[in-house]
């Protein structure tokens, strides 16, 4: 198992609205957030790192407010899996399982509008 968190990462929570101001004054309004499958279920199968969840939601309503859309680019090539995972892939239940916590919040991903 790995002994992991992804809290904080791309930035720490307390961060996030001056990254997104400085991003808006650069004339950008939008972000694209990677998550990986071993971000969220790096524990074990089946366990899923509710912490790293919350904030990545708090990210999503931090982004919406100061008016930048987020696209969320999940990853779950053998590259990014969980030690547990032993190379396979699959990580298709801890993705569904984060589409559900992060719901309500105004994203774009490759598994559908999250809010």
């Amino acid at each position: 198992m790995d002994n992991i968190s992804f809290v904080g990462k791309p930035f720490p929570l307390e961060e996030a609205e001056g990254e997104f101001r400085r991003l808006k004054e650069t004339g950008k309004n939008s972000f694209t957030l990677t998550i990986e499958w071993k971000a969220i279920e790096h524990e074990g199968q089946g366990i899923y790192d509710e912490a790293y969840l919350a904030y990545l939601r708090k990210i999503l309503l931090t982004a919406d407010r100061e008016g930048v859309s987020v696209i969320i680019e999940p990853k779950n090539d053998p590259q990014n899996a969980p030690a547990w995972a032993d190379g396979q892939s699959g990580s298709t239940d801890a993705f569904k399982h984060a589409q559900r916590r992060l719901k309500n919040c105004k994203a774009i991903s490759s598994w559908g509008d999250v809010g």
